[in-house]
């Protein structure tokens, strides 16, 4: 609302409208509980009736509950709060799963971009044999003002960067500098801007591919 605090219309979406509905659900499309993040999906007179001739992502997405409500599946990463505000935090596809455990990539993100020295951090998930899928970070590294000069953080560094404040399990598996060792510097983006993180996921693919190959 126009009378809302401004760190609550900087951080929050706001609260649902009057005659929408909304909910955070987890991957079995079970509701979570206020706090808890999951994938947002709303219903209501506000939904459109599908994706204009795509019969079959409209039927993926919009899903009748057991009550026969139509839900759209947003794909979006969000959580509820107390007081009935809802956060974005990331999208909900992106999550990684690693041995069981969810890893939200924002979290990581922000996380590596607080080191002087990472001026910009993506995080994928890329497949593993026994654990499913492990973090993935593709790093842009800072260029220091004129004259300051910042000392090169090795691999293992990152990973301790993370391991620190977040734990070992959502400390990279692997790092990728932008524009190094034949890592291209531009990363693949959408028409909207937005980085296309599956392409990310499948050049680490192919990178650790190349590597065991010339072992």
């Amino acid at each position: 609302m126009h009378d809302d605090p401004i760190d609550l219309k900087l951080s929050t979406v706001g609260q649902v409208m009057p005659h929408a509905h909304a909910k955070i659900v987890d991957r079995h499309g079970k509701i979570v509980p206020v706090g808890e993040k999951g994938e947002l999906c709303i219903a209501g007179y506000q939904l459109q009736r599908g994706y204009w001739k795509n019969p079959e992502k409209t039927s993926e997405v919009m899903i009748r509950d057991e009550n026969g409500v139509l839900w759209l599946h947003t794909g979006d990463e969000a959580v509820f709060h107390e007081d009935k505000t809802c956060t974005i935090t990331g999208r909900f596809k992106d999550i990684i799963i690693r041995g069981g455990e969810n890893i939200y990539p924002l979290e990581v993100e922000e996380r590596l971009m607080q080191h002087e020295a990472v001026e910009r951090a993506i995080v994928v998930g890329m497949k593993h044999h026994r654990l499913g899928e492990v973090v993935v970070a593709f790093l842009q590294g800072t260029s220091p003002p004129s004259g300051a000069t910042y000392a090169a953080i090795s691999d293992d560094e990152v990973r301790e960067w993370v391991k620190m404040r977040l734990g070992r399990h959502k400390a990279p598996e692997h790092v990728f500098w932008l524009g190094k060792d034949g890592v291209p510097s531009a990363v693949p983006l959408t028409g909207s801007g937005k980085v296309r993180k599956f392409e990310l996921a499948r050049l680490a693919e192919l990178i650790q591919a190349t590597a065991r190959a010339k072992l």
